[in-house]
């Protein structure tokens, strides 16, 4: 009796660990062990798309806010760490167009590169070519459609990349 016993508690410990492997949601790790507030420049632009840098900060910004897990501060001598960006490249390529040439999709994608500092210059996280993408539609015959679709594409893609490097950034260490 006692066997069978052993034999049965034996294997539902290895069904349990075999089940909860690994498994976690993402973004639901911390920030590195230390690091309480947060001290985050607007990221730096090397496209010619005029304040991309602004909204992807922003919506980064607006994703450690949501998720409370540190305190942004405005004052960098208050802070635990540096979250510095680098956005590196925004490349829009045609995707397809309809036998008219009237329409067809474009792809945004923005690569950036992020950097976790302590303040005592520790890099404590550097992530390179971070990206994502985001199709729209253009138009050959309404320029300004395709320019409307294009702002909200980018805007997208912004929050959802921010989304990304928030995850990366309290992946547990």
């Amino acid at each position: 009796m006692k066997i069978k016993n052993t034999k049965f508690i034996l294997i539902f410990l290895i069904l349990i660990s075999f089940f909860s492997c690994g498994y976690k949601f993402t973004g639901s790790g911390n920030f590195p062990k230390g690091v309480t507030k947060v001290y985050i420049p607007i990221f730096e632009n090397k496209t010619s798309e005029t304040s991309v840098e602004t909204t992807l900060t922003n919506e980064l910004s607006l994703q450690i806010i949501k998720k409370g897990k540190v305190t942004i501060v405005e004052d960098k001598d208050q802070a635990d760490a540096y979250l510095y960006g680098t956005i590196i490249t925004l490349k829009d390529n045609s995707v397809s167009s309809d036998d008219s040439e009237t329409s067809g999709e474009s792809k945004l994608t923005l690569y950036a590169d992020i950097k976790l500092k302590k303040t005592d210059g520790k890099i404590l996280l550097n992530l390179k070519n971070i990206n994502d993408s985001k199709s729209y539609v253009t138009s050959s015959s309404n320029k300004q459609t395709t320019l409307n679709n294009k702002s909200e594409a980018l805007s997208t893609l912004c929050e959802n990349l921010a989304e990304t490097i928030y995850n990366r950034l309290t992946d547990d260490f």
